[in-house]
Protein backbone atom coordinates (compact mmCIF):
# COMPACT_ATOMS: atom_id res chain seq x y z
CA UNK A 1 0.00 0.00 0.00
CA UNK A 2 1.27 3.32 -1.00
CA UNK A 3 0.04 6.83 0.32
CA UNK A 4 1.24 10.34 -0.52
CA UNK A 5 0.22 13.40 1.38
CA UNK A 6 -1.39 16.52 -0.07
CA UNK A 7 -1.60 20.08 1.39
CA UNK A 8 -3.71 22.81 0.15
CA UNK A 9 -2.31 26.49 1.48
CA UNK A 10 -3.41 29.75 0.61
CA UNK A 11 -0.68 31.73 -0.67
CA UNK A 12 -1.17 35.58 -0.49
CA UNK A 13 0.33 38.11 -3.60
CA UNK A 14 0.01 36.23 -6.44
CA UNK A 15 -0.74 38.34 -8.69
CA UNK A 16 0.11 36.61 -12.48
CA UNK A 17 1.24 33.62 -14.65
CA UNK A 18 5.23 34.64 -13.33
CA UNK A 19 4.25 34.54 -9.40
CA UNK A 20 2.75 31.02 -10.44
CA UNK A 21 5.76 29.90 -12.10
CA UNK A 22 7.88 31.40 -9.36
CA UNK A 23 6.10 29.52 -6.80
CA UNK A 24 5.84 25.87 -8.46
CA UNK A 25 9.52 26.26 -9.36
CA UNK A 26 10.55 27.22 -5.83
CA UNK A 27 8.19 24.24 -4.24
CA UNK A 28 9.68 21.78 -6.98
CA UNK A 29 13.10 22.15 -6.08
CA UNK A 30 12.37 20.03 -2.86
CA UNK A 31 13.39 16.88 -3.17
CA UNK A 32 10.45 14.64 -2.26
CA UNK A 33 7.43 16.96 -4.36
CA UNK A 34 5.25 14.95 -6.22
CA UNK A 35 3.12 17.21 -7.81
CA UNK A 36 2.51 21.22 -7.53
CA UNK A 37 -0.53 23.06 -8.44
CA UNK A 38 -1.14 26.68 -8.37
CA UNK A 39 -4.53 28.34 -8.72
CA UNK A 40 -4.19 32.05 -8.69
CA UNK A 41 -7.66 33.29 -8.93
CA UNK A 42 -8.30 30.72 -6.03
CA UNK A 43 -5.05 31.76 -4.19
CA UNK A 44 -4.48 28.39 -3.79
CA UNK A 45 -1.05 25.76 -4.12
CA UNK A 46 -1.61 22.46 -3.67
CA UNK A 47 1.12 20.55 -3.23
CA UNK A 48 1.20 16.41 -3.24
CA UNK A 49 4.42 15.17 -1.36
CA UNK A 50 6.31 12.34 0.09
CA UNK A 51 6.12 13.10 4.06
CA UNK A 52 9.28 11.04 4.88
CA UNK A 53 11.17 12.89 2.04
CA UNK A 54 10.09 16.41 2.73
CA UNK A 55 8.21 18.36 5.53
CA UNK A 56 5.38 20.87 5.39
CA UNK A 57 7.89 23.97 6.86
CA UNK A 58 10.24 23.21 4.22
CA UNK A 59 7.66 23.85 1.44
CA UNK A 60 6.09 26.84 3.20
CA UNK A 61 9.93 28.40 3.61
CA UNK A 62 9.95 27.63 -0.31
CA UNK A 63 6.58 29.52 -0.85
CA UNK A 64 7.75 32.68 1.42
CA UNK A 65 11.35 32.32 0.00
CA UNK A 66 9.85 32.96 -3.23
CA UNK A 67 8.20 36.11 -2.10
CA UNK A 68 4.43 35.07 -1.08
CA UNK A 69 2.78 34.70 1.97
CA UNK A 70 1.28 31.61 3.49
CA UNK A 71 -2.12 32.39 5.11
CA UNK A 72 -3.39 28.82 6.23
CA UNK A 73 -2.79 25.13 4.65
CA UNK A 74 -5.87 22.28 4.60
CA UNK A 75 -3.93 18.31 5.06
CA UNK A 76 -5.69 15.67 2.65
CA UNK A 77 -4.16 12.27 2.71
CA UNK A 78 -4.43 10.40 -0.56
CA UNK A 79 -3.94 6.78 -0.07
CA UNK A 80 -3.79 3.87 -3.06
CA UNK A 81 -4.89 0.72 -2.22
CA UNK A 82 -5.08 -2.05 -4.87
CA UNK A 83 -6.04 0.32 -7.68
CA UNK A 84 -8.50 2.25 -5.20
CA UNK A 85 -8.12 6.13 -4.55
CA UNK A 86 -9.24 7.25 -1.16
CA UNK A 87 -8.73 10.92 0.44
CA UNK A 88 -9.43 11.75 3.47
CA UNK A 89 -9.13 15.68 4.16
CA UNK A 90 -7.88 17.17 7.82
Amino acid sequence: MMSRETKIFNVEGMSCMHCVKAVKDSVESLSGIGKVEVDLAGKKVVVEYEADKVNIQDIKDKIEDAGYEVVWEIAAIYITNKGENYIAIM
